[in-house]
This record gives structure tokens, sequence and C-alpha cells, in this order.
């Protein structure tokens, strides 16, 4: 094992990721550090390779560098990313992580929580706007099955009850198109008629309320009383609706059914995949003050729970699989 070089590629391309001595990485590392594993940069000869998703300036690599040992992190869904889902490619790597049971392709693939954030203690009391937040990017995807064009239709339908919060939103027509464009190359293997539809019909969009970019999500989303939480795709659950329960909000939540992902069902208010479901899920908590109180206890009983400590935290998660990667490697 002493002779292992450990090269860690970042999440998008093929740069080396960012050592971290303090954060939810810094415990990944360090488990490589403590067996005496060297870690490199990719273009200084490793013969381990962790990529952390897979791009098309990656592929090369993948399938040239026989003698390479290849592990896969997969982060992003199809609907973002259909190259982590390709049966040909996942073939290349000696192991793969993933963050949903409904992305596994192959009976070896080990499967774990998202990493999510730990409970952050506040005594201060807040006082809550009436309002949703939503804090997400403005992405398209012409794949099947994509939601990042309803999020954008109940954005629209909100109007000024929802604040808006991420990046490309004040993006210009030229850029959306340049954007487009991109996606449209490297959706073509898998694009879908309708998906091409949905997101051309707001391409140019902006948001009533837009502010821009933060840099510490959970001080702004805890000014708000509703935060709405739509996941990319139907088949997998991210940071989104965790941040959201962290930050004291009322999480209105289209995505997987929490349940059948391992979460308790009651710490949202879920809905269906539409844009007048959303919009009857904001009238009916308004006025309905014992859901609401339901939905932020059983949010509040969970996050604090053992069973989220143990499985759920990013430390904890990106720790196991370390500490599974090694044993594969060896």
């Amino acid at each position: 094992m002493n002779e292992t070089r450990l090269a860690i590629l970042a999440h998008h391309g093929g740069s080396d990721f960012k050592l971290e001595k303090v954060g939810p990485w810094a415990k990944f590392f360090e488990v490589f550090y403590l067996k005496g594993i060297q870690i490199v940069g990719f273009r200084e000869g490793p013969n381990v390779v962790v990529y952390n998703n897979i791009s098309m300036r990656l592929l090369p690599g993948i399938f040239l560098q026989s003698k390479v040992t290849k592990v896969l992190i997969v982060w992003e869904p199809s609907v973002s990313n259909w190259l982590n889902f390709s049966r040909i490619i996942r073939k290349q790597f000696r192991a793969v992580y993933l963050f949903s049971e409904k992305w596994r392709l192959d009976d070896n693939d080990m499967i774990c929580f998202w990493p999510q954030g730990e409970l952050i203690a506040s005594e201060k009391k807040i006082e809550r706007v009436d309002k949703i937040v939503i804090f997400c990017s403005r992405k398209v995807s012409l794949i099947r099955d994509e939601l990042y064009s309803l999020r954008t239709k109940v954005i629209d339908a909100l109007g000024p009850q929802i604040d808006v919060f991420g990046p490309g939103w004040s993006d210009g027509k030229l850029k959306r198109m340049q954007s487009l464009l991109r996606r449209m190359i490297h959706d073509l293997p898998r694009m879908s008629f309708r998906a091409s539809c949905n997101s051309l019909s707001s391409l140019f969009f902006v948001p009533h309320n837009y502010f821009g970019v933060v840099k510490v999500k959970n001080e702004v989303q805890q000014n708000y009383k509703y935060a709405l939480v739509i996941e990319n795709s139907l088949d997998y659950i991210s940071e989104k609706l965790i941040d959201a329960i962290i930050a004291g909000c009322i999480p209105i939540y289209v995505g997987p059914m929490l349940e059948e992902m391992g979460f308790p069902e009651d710490i949202a208010y879920c809905v269906n995949p539409r844009v007048e479901s959303v919009l009857e899920a904001f009238e009916l908590l308004r006025s309905n003050y014992e859901l609401q109180a339901g939905i932020l206890k059983s949010g509040q009983n969970f996050i604090s729970s053992r069973s989220y400590a143990n499985n759920h935290v990013n430390t904890k998660v990106l720790y196991k699989i370390a500490q599974d990667l090694i044993t594969r490697i060896d």
C-alpha cells in the first residue's frame, strides 16, 4: 500500500481536487494519509485515480490508461450527466460509489446517503419572512425526466411570493444561448423532444425577485418561513432538503418518495411534480399552523437523531467511502 500513488480529480473537468485541511473532505484525505498512501496530481503518474463524475475530456484517459486503477464517485443524476450512467464507461472502474439505489448498474456498486451538513446551533430568535425562498442554479437539461424546467415554471407562477438565489439567473441572452448549445452537444445521445421543448420555452426567463449568489446559504435561508426544494430529478436526494431543515424552514418538496429513500416521510410537505401542486401546497401550509409545527418538529427530530449523525453527516459519509475505497484498491 505504501507504493500507491493516488490522484483525486475535482467534480468538473480534469483538475486535481483541492486538498482540504479542514472541512468534511479533510476526513476523506486523512484516511489515506494514515495508511501511508501518497496523494499526487493527475499528471504526476498516479496508479489509482478517483473520478468525481465523468466528463467528455476525461474519456480518453478512462479507456486508454489500462494499468491505472480507476474509482468513480457519482454526484450527478443522468439528467445532468448521462456519462455517469453509461454501462460501457462504468465497466472501466474498479469501484463505483453512488448516492441512490436507483443509480445502481452493478451489484458491487456501493450505495451511500448524500453527504449532509451538521446541525447548526442557534439560540437567537429569528423573525422569518412569510415567503418562499429557493436556492438553485439556472440550468437546463434536454434529457427525459429533468426537473429544471419545472423549477423555472414554479418560480414564474409564484412571482413575488418567492425569492430566488443562485448563479445563472441574471445571464444575458447570448450567454444562455451558448450554454444551451453546449448542453445540446452534451445531451445529444439521450436528447428528449419533450425535455427540449420545456427547456426552450423558458430559456430567457428572469425571476421576479432575484438576489444573486450568497456566500453562506444558511444565514439567508433561515430568514424565510418556507423553502422550495425541487430536486434535479426524481431518483436521488441531494443536500437541498436537509439544508432547508437545518435552516428551520418548512420545505415544500418535489423529489423521490422520502420513505423509499430512507428518510422520514413527515420532514417535508411532499407534492407531485406539477406547478399546480406546489401552489396548492403553499396556500394550504399558510393557513394550517398545526401542519407547519408538525413538519418543523419532525425535521428537527430527524437532524438531531443518532441515525442522522452516523449515516448522513458529510464527514461520516466521506470517511466511510475512503475506508471502503482502500479495501478495493489494496
